[in-house]
């Protein structure tokens, strides 16, 4: 696993409707970015848990704005490694 990554997504699910939009969303830049750490627009009460989650197991979400949309990307963890899901929600 690369040093830059936290964990790394092994398997991601894309709603229709975010796979529908996927050519106004840069998706792998933004998959790239929560496996970094990048929680984007996420709470600051969601970064502590998403920190927890990564060192401990648990659910991960990145939150990021693209115009009238919001990029959801929630990830269980464990042991480094993750299934992902993928959605858009309207602002």
């Amino acid at each position: 696993m690369s040093s830059n990554l936290l964990f790394r997504v092994l398997e991601s699910q894309i709603t229709d409707y975010a796979l529908g939009l996927s050519p106004q969303f840069p998706l792998l830049d933004f998959l790239d970015r929560h496996q970094r750490g990048d929680w984007g627009m996420a709470s600051g009460n969601v970064h502590h848990q998403n920190d927890h989650a990564v060192r401990n197991g648990g659910e991960v979400e990145s939150r990021f704005q693209v115009g009238r949309y919001y990029l959801v990307i929630s990830s269980q963890v464990l042991g480094g490694f993750a299934k992902s899901r993928i959605t858009i929600e309207r602002m």
